[in-house]
């Protein structure tokens, strides 16, 4: 429970540098962009029982949730390949 807490905390800290940095991107940031409905979500910190309220976009979720997924599947092929190839 704890490594996907913080493979969620890794994914969710690479999401936040990844739009940050999209952002920041020539004429892109120039452009006006669409407001989005935020949603906000009380998300678990790693390494405590508090919860913090965590406000994004739905699009901005998706994104976080299909990034944890891929990382969990390339540590399972990780792990699998690690195993299968021992002598």
């Amino acid at each position: 429970m704890k490594s996907f807490l913080t493979i969620c905390a890794a994914a969710l800290l690479l999401s936040f540098a990844h739009t940050t940095a999209v952002a920041g991107e020539g004429d892109k940031a120039k452009e006006p962009v669409a407001k989005e409905k935020q949603v906000c979500k009380r998300v678990r910190v790693t390494g405590s029982r508090i919860r913090e309220k965590v406000c994004r976009t739905q699009r901005d979720w998706d994104h976080l949730a299909e990034e944890s997924q891929e990382t969990l599947r390339k540590q399972r092929e990780a792990r699998s390949v690690n195993t299968s190839g021992e002598s």
